[in-house]
Order: C-alpha cells, then structure tokens, then sequence
C-alpha cells in the first residue's frame, strides 16, 4: 500500500473545516454550513472530491481528522487513481464499477451513480483502502 491517497493526477485541492470523523481517503462532501462531511447519500452523485492525508501536520494516511479540524480534499477528474475507502463487507474484482455506499466508502456498483473503477480486487473484512480510478 501506497502512503499516500492520491496514486496519479492531481486534481483540484479544497480546504474546509470538517464535521465528523473523516479518513483520508474518504469520499466527501460539503454540507450545508459548508463543511466536509463523509458523502452520506448511498448511491447519489458526487462531485468525485476525496480527503487526503495532512501533510502539512506531519500526518499520513491512517491520521483521521477529527470534528473541526481543516481537511484538505482534492476533486478528482477522470483517469486519476487514489487510494479509498471500501465498505466493509464488499468483494469487488479488478474493472468492477464501484458507487457511493453513503458512510464515505464505496461499495460495489448496484443501480446508482458510478465513480470509479476497482483497479485491484479486495475483499474487505472492515473498511479498506482499495486503488481506484476515478471515472
């Protein structure tokens, strides 16, 4: 595993106090204060925009954010790769699309939104980072 979230690209960095417990490598969103939340809506579009580790605190992937702190999160584009969080209890293969599961991981693809691509298969007996690329 890579000490980092972001694998290739770069996409577009973003800060906002977080509200929640937020893992690098999580999806997120903003909610209605403006703040950074885990993506909560199962399923539901995102704008594809992921926490990253905080670098600038010392601070690698396995450092959560804590409730108000400053997050750092990059939106990503098509074709860039990170590391994020898949739900715990998913089995996706390589190539498998993967959507919101409403808790910041993703999870297999059913009849939602897809956002990615599993670039590695991964059985996850708890929430694991898995290589993605974003779609």
């Amino acid at each position: 595993m890579a000490n980092t979230i972001i694998l290739k690209g770069c996409g577009v960095r973003q800060e906002a106090i977080g509200s929640g417990v937020i893992k690098p490598g999580y999806l997120v969103a903003l909610d209605s204060n403006g703040k950074f939340v885990a993506h909560a809506s199962a399923k539901a579009p995102a704008s594809k925009r992921f926490a990253v580790e905080n670098d600038l605190q010392g601070k690698g992937i396995n450092d959560s954010y804590a409730n108000g702190d400053l997050v750092q999160a990059n939106v990503m584009l098509p074709g860039d790769e990170v590391q994020a969080y898949l739900k715990s209890g998913e089995d996706v293969d390589v190539g498998e699309l993967l959507e919101s599961a409403g808790d910041g991981t993703l999870q297999a693809y059913t009849d939602g939104v897809p956002l990615a691509i599993a670039k590695e298969a991964k059985v996850a007996s708890g929430a694991e980072l898995i290589k993605i690329e974003i779609i």
